[in-house]
């Protein structure tokens, strides 16, 4: 009898110890650019999706509000504070690194060959390396940058708040060209096919040639513009605080279709399957089609939606000032589920392995499943 009971249990543990080691960890990828890809579309993968709530993993107190979106790269986390701290996480959140810098960062750090780029408010564009967060260069300038970098041909690309667009050597900091607007850039580089595309205070969404730094074209919108384009389709989508979303021409500059909302929008559009998704101060999150311009369907919140959304699979998530993260199908709008936080949310969700990433102005960093 003992030892049939023991045989057994010796069973049960084989099986065991088999199927543990038959479920296959996810990789990480190795490099990581804000808004998932240079053209800033925000579109994850779609096995990645978490479309049921079941609870809150982990969350990373950061001492002081998160707008920075976080990036997973080689099992590590990494994403800015408004303390100033720029941060990397192991996947159990446990800290890894911390950089510390003058102000806080707003920037979504960009991942590439081994170095970690982003821009700060005390006026710094900054490398780190990745394993160690040690300082490898830093370019000054005038005021601070907001701005999330494009990282592309061994150039880092980013918008200050002296108004001026930047094109730095990634292996020394050095400045390779610059371009003055007339306001102060808060948008985020997006590139495709060798043209850079950032809006800026002045109104104006502006296409850049990235070699030399060349105007392409430039479209003015009635106001402002703090949200980041994105790139599908040969259109540039990108919202302004005159309240329209605007489809822009590639090529030509030239406008396709305007969406009007009813307050500005500051946030960035995500693109996926022919649907626009953006959200706006009017407290509503809209699905505009790509080529017509119209409306799919809306989502009302509670406050305005100051985050920029993003997409796995049939999901499309985001969060709003009412401090909730809103997970919905993009097909018709309809809420699959959504998680209270306790403060506004204004960074992009990062959707990993089933698991959404998400940092508020309570001063966490939430790893949900």
């Amino acid at each position: 009898m003992k030892k049939n009971l023991a045989r057994f249990f010796f069973l049960l543990v084989f099986i065991a110890i088999f199927f543990s080691g038959c479920t296959k960890k996810v990789p990480t990828p190795d490099t990581a650019t804000y808004r998932a890809n240079l053209q800033r579309t925000a579109v994850f993968d779609s096995a990645a999706a978490l479309t049921q709530f079941s609870r809150v993993k982990w969350k990373f107190s950061a001492v002081n509000w998160i707008f920075s979106s976080p990036e997973i790269v080689n099992d590590r986390i990494i994403f800015g504070g408004v303390n100033g701290g720029l941060y990397s996480l192991k996947l159990n959140s446990k800290v890894d690194w911390i950089f510390r810098s003058l102000y806080g960062i707003y920037s979504t750090p960009s991942v590439v060959d081994g170095r970690i780029f982003f821009g700060g408010m005390d006026q710094y564009v900054y490398s780190l390396d990745f394993e160690t967060g040690q300082k490898q260069w830093s370019f000054y300038s005038d005021k601070g940058f907001y701005s999330s970098p494009a990282v592309v041909n061994g150039r880092v690309f980013i918008g200050g708040l002296d108004s001026i667009f930047y094109a730095l050597r990634a292996r020394n900091g050095r400045e390779v060209w610059q371009f003055k607007t007339r306001g102060k850039i808060y948008s985020s580089p997006a590139y495709d096919d060798g043209i850079l595309y950032f809006g800026s205070e002045d109104g104006h969404l502006y296409a850049l040639e990235s070699k030399s730094g060349q105007l392409k074209w430039k479209f003015n919108t009635g106001e402002g513009i703090m949200s980041t384009p994105a790139i599908s389709h040969d259109m540039i989508l990108i919202g302004s605080k005159d309240a329209y979303l605007y489809a822009i021409d590639k090529a030509s500059g030239y406008i396709k279709w305007r969406f009007r909302t009813h307050q500005p929008i500051t946030a960035s559009p995500a693109v996926s399957r022919g649907t626009v998704f953006i959200g706006s101060w009017d407290h509503n999150f809209y699905a505009v089609d790509l080529a017509t311009g119209r409306e799919k369907w809306m989502f009302k919140t509670r406050q305005p939606v100051l985050g920029s959304a993003s997409v796995a699979g049939n999901t499309v998530y985001f969060g709003s000032r009412d401090s909730t993260l809103y997970a919905l199908n993009v097909q018709n709008g309809q809420e699959r589920w959504h998680f209270k936080t306790g403060g506004s949310i204004s960074a992009t969700p990062l959707v990993f392995d089933k698991k959404v990433y998400i940092g508020s102005q309570d001063f966490y960093l939430y790893c949900i499943e």
